[in-house]
């Protein structure tokens, strides 16, 4: 029998919250929406809109560009918080993160073209 927890997507999402470190709030962003697949599809720039945060003072929004974005990955990756396919159009929870709702544990990546 395996040994393993359960968690909710929520309380993920909320540590994707502005004020904390990008590479933390991108992991987050995957552990709170993969599918049983490990995959955390995007639309194309949906990673960006979903990391992006309002100025308080002047109500601007701005988004990271595409290089710290990419860091970020890389820094999660380099952690273990990812699997090393993560991309800004899909992240990829490692394998000790499995199950959930959403999917099928075997289905198809739209953005990898593959299972996980």
């Amino acid at each position: 029998m395996r040994d393993f927890s359960m968690h909710e997507r929520a309380g993920w999402g909320a540590l994707a919250l502005p004020g904390r470190p990008l590479w933390m709030r991108v992991f987050a962003l995957a552990y709170s929406g993969h599918h049983r697949n490990r995959h955390c599809g995007f639309e194309p720039g949906g990673l960006h809109r979903a990391l992006s945060y309002v100025d308080t003072v002047t109500g601007e929004v701005y988004e990271f560009s595409r290089q710290a974005v990419h860091q970020a990955i890389s820094t999660a990756v380099e952690y273990g918080y990812l699997d090393t396919k993560s991309n800004a159009n899909c992240l990829v929870v490692p394998p000790f993160i499995s199950g959930g709702n959403l999917g099928k544990p075997h289905a198809v990546c739209r953005r990898h073209g593959s299972d996980s």
